[in-house]
């Protein structure tokens, strides 16, 4: 089973457990359960709210991801109102499968965690303004008009298209998450297997570029347009796509997916070729160690000893020195910089204008 596959069917378990598991006040009171005792039950933890009248028992909110948990929240809020609902921002980028979620940029957990995982029950929804309506502390409403083009239906869900999802994605959520969502978008637009159809990405960022441009002046946009300059399908997992905004961040320029042969005579592809330096870079997510499917039945020192023969085969082939590093290094760019100082690599330490001034600008203003 491939990457695909495996995020396709997690989703698939994911919504049939969320659409199982959320219960109402009135499907409480038919199993026998007052009002006094759903409110202990939600003191003592056992059953959560997700929003007024509705809940999901504790063992099943706590069991799953973050991106299952929002799917959880999406899932009450379109049985408030079914017919008058359309879920955008981070709400449609779950339903699309994107790694809104991801926290690959997460170091140590901490307070900013603990608010951001409380965020997965707040969804995100887009409509014309209309009358002022009361606030909902389970749901940002963003007023703006869509097309009709700019709505799909997913699952049984009415929400924003994936491209309007991405424009959304890139005002509103910090940029590394932003660049690993429109990578992730952009991968599946454009690319079977490692075969990539430049045509079809040239058109692709064209039509990013225009929403950039139909919104020029206002929030975002710049962001927006660099994300449709930067976008990658070649990124394989949002710490590619994090490992390379901190490389253009840096002033270094980098090749992703560079293929090689090794000195076994086995085809490799490199995450990062350096391209100005005699230098290839692979960035080693924890997960590879750690998740059972991945693993296919190895121990995680079989997979640590297969990466240092993969090394040394790419290494004694092309004479190039390999760096590594983990995602607790992409955390901030200055992390990033001092990590490859200390391996020997030379950082410039501004941002590259491979992509024009204005994109250089913005990486170099980037928090």
């Amino acid at each position: 089973m491939d990457l695909d596959q495996k995020r396709r069917v997690e989703f698939a378990d994911s919504l049939a457990l969320a659409r199982q598991s959320v219960v109402s006040t009135r499907d409480l009171h038919r199993a026998g359960m007052t009002g006094r005792a759903i409110a202990a039950a939600v003191r003592s933890g056992s059953l959560t709210r997700l929003r007024t009248g509705w809940f999901v028992p504790a063992s099943a909110w706590d069991a799953v991801k973050p991106d299952a948990r929002h799917l959880t929240a999406v899932v009450a809020a379109q049985r408030v109102a079914p017919s008058r609902i359309v879920f955008s921002h981070r709400s449609a980028a779950t339903l699309h499968r994107l790694p809104v979620w991801s926290r690959w940029l997460a170091d140590e957990p901490g307070p900013e965690d603990e608010r951001w995982l409380s965020e997965t029950r707040v969804v995100h929804t887009t409509g014309e303004s209309g009358a002022r309506r009361v606030p909902e502390p389970s749901r940002v409403r963003h007023r703006e008009s869509l097309s009709a083009a700019d709505v799909v239906r997913v699952d049984g869900f009415a929400c924003t298209s994936i491209e309007r999802t991405l424009f959304d994605i890139a005002r509103s959520e910090p940029f590394p998450i932003a660049l690993a969502c429109i990578d992730e978008a952009l991968r599946r637009e454009v690319s079977r297997g490692r075969l990539v159809d430049r045509e079809r990405w040239a058109a692709w960022r064209e039509r990013m570029l225009g929403r950039a441009r139909a919104y020029a002046g206002r929030p975002g946009a710049r962001a927006v347009r660099a994300l449709a300059l930067l976008a990658d399908p070649r990124a394989d997992s949002p710490l590619e796509s994090g490992s390379r905004l901190r490389f253009l961040q840096c002033g270094i320029e980098v090749e992703l997916q560079h293929e090689v042969f090794g000195a076994d005579g086995r085809r490799y592809h490199l995450d990062f070729w350096l391209k100005r330096q005699n230098l290839f870079g692979e960035c080693d997510g924890k997960i590879k160690y750690v998740d059972v499917e991945l693993l296919n039945g190895r121990s995680a020192d079989d997979v640590f000893f297969a990466e240092k023969l993969r090394q040394d085969a790419v290494s004694g082939a092309i004479m190039m020195r390999g760096v590594r590093w983990a995602a607790r290094h992409v955390v901030t760019g200055a992390r990033f910089a001092a990590h490859l100082r200390s391996l020997g690599v030379e950082v410039p330490g501004r941002a590259t204008r491979v992509f024009g001034a204005d994109v250089a600008g913005f990486l170099d203003a980037l928090p």
